[in-house]
């Protein structure tokens, strides 16, 4: 029996269909099941997307021309008189027309064809996917989000006046655009003694006469190598996804199936990316004001489905604090161990803890009482039980000839040690408890003798 060819689909939800001839394809972008993001093998067994099927370059510029036809036509607003099928006359509101998220160009190619996409940072659209802000949805929690959804698209970070875009092909980063000019693709090449200034000059004067890419540029004149290229833009891609990463406060906005015309295999781990995003690149103050909220919680380990700590490629000293977590000890005696038996300092250890936190391989549990809080509890105890039998001079450390202004600066630097106010955030219920009995002595002798 004749094995029977044609175009075969896989949706981005894992499912395979066909074979189809080119016809039906069409039918099914047309009617919704088929979208330009999903994969298709051609019947030679080369494997790429739909937008970038030559097959379909015709049929997508088609495509594009009707969207704009329908666009153009359509009515912006107000109302509009019209017969009324009885005869009589009606009104009816003309749809206003909604602005449409610019969308990056798309090209079509061969599996393997170099692609060079001259990129600028888009504008954001108004009816994105998914939005909100950095300051409760970190970047790095955002990106392991997107992997494990296996989304296509673009994501579109701001923080005041910079912008990043970052898109991803099934989940994974691909390209990012940035307005730095350090980090643009001639710069990378110099900086990696690839080209030389002089050369650079050169062929960016060509590429702007030609109105052609500068890589594309480069490898006519075989100035680089495509392995060349390939190392600056993972290095391009890095570069500008770590500046998220550094940012304290911002925005996002994800477009999905919005892609990019740059198709070069660039092929980042994206594990690796998250873990150098998170221990190298995050703020510290990004780190600990996200963790000390949970400081008196017990940190559990889980098992995820689908990534492991292996994944992430940790140093052995890491990996060696990540077994020292015996999911009975709370975040702060956890980190304080890791201290004193050498293993790490608290911010690495923090780091670690908040990289994989974000990726769900630790929880924060319940609240719990570890050694250091004991302790510091029954250090309170026991000043709360002196100050009892003490009078409300000796509550101050003062004699009887104290005068007023001097009650008054004791007070306060006592307030500034003892006040419920100055514990971190997440400390444990019976320190704030403990740490209020003694500020209320406090309190209670500054009112009376004033």
């Amino acid at each position: 029996m004749q094995e029977k060819r044609g175009f075969t689909i896989q949706t981005r939800d894992g499912l395979t269909h066909g074979p189809y001839n080119l016809r039906v394809v069409k039918a099914f972008i047309v009617a919704g099941k088929f979208t330009y993001s999903d994969r298709v093998v051609s019947p030679s067994g080369a494997t790429t997307t739909l937008a970038r099927l030559d097959e379909l370059a015709d049929f997508w510029g088609k495509q594009q021309q009707k969207q704009q036809q329908r666009q153009s036509i359509r009515p912006t607003g107000g109302h509009q008189r019209i017969a009324h099928p009885t005869g009589g006359m009606g009104t009816i509101p003309k749809v206003p027309t909604k602005p449409t998220a610019r969308v990056a160009r798309r090209t079509t190619g061969v599996p393997g064809r170099v692609v060079f996409y001259r990129g600028k940072v888009l504008p954001p659209g108004p009816n994105p996917n998914y939005a909100g802000n950095l300051e409760k949805n970190s970047p790095l929690k955002m990106m392991y989000s997107l992997y494990l959804a296996g989304k296509t698209g673009r994501m579109h970070f701001r923080s005041g006046r910079h912008t990043v875009d970052v898109f991803f092909e099934y989940g994974q980063p691909a390209y990012a655009v940035s307005e730095r000019n350090e980090t643009r693709l001639g710069e990378l090449l110099v900086n990696q003694h690839l080209i030389s200034r002089e050369t650079l000059t050169e062929v960016l004067q060509v590429a702007k006469k030609k109105n052609r890419p500068l890589g594309q540029v480069l490898l006519e004149r075989k100035s680089v190598s495509a392995g060349d290229i390939k190392t600056a833009f993972l290095e391009q891609l890095k570069q500008r996804l770590f500046e998220v990463f550094e940012w304290r406060k911002g925005i996002y906005r994800f477009y999905e199936g919005q892609v990019t015309g740059c198709s070069f295999p660039t092929e980042p781990n994206p594990f690796l990316l998250m873990a150098e995003g998170a221990l190298k690149h995050t703020p510290q103050s990004v780190v600990v004001d996200s963790l000390m909220q949970h400081r008196s919680r017990r940190v559990a380990r889980l098992l995820h489905p689908k990534i492991s700590v292996e994944d992430f490629q940790l140093s052995p000293e890491q990996l060696k604090f990540y077994e020292h977590i015996s999911n009975q000890d709370p975040l702060n005696d956890l980190c304080g161990s890791a201290v004193e038996q050498g293993i790490l300092s608290e911010g690495d250890a923090l780091r670690v803890v908040y990289l994989l936190w974000q990726v769900d391989l630790l929880k924060m549990g319940e609240e719990l009482m570890g050694t250091r809080t004991q302790k510091q509890i029954e250090e309170l105890q026991k000043l709360t039980k002196r100050l009892e039998k003490q009078t409300r001079l000796e509550r101050l450390g003062l004699d009887g000839g104290a005068s007023e202004r001097e009650i008054r600066n004791v007070y306060l630097k006592l307030a500034k040690r003892y006040h419920p106010d100055q514990l971190p955030p997440g400390s444990h219920s019976e320190v704030t408890k403990s740490v209020e009995e003694v500020f209320a002595l406090i309190a209670d002798a500054y009112r009376t003798l004033t």
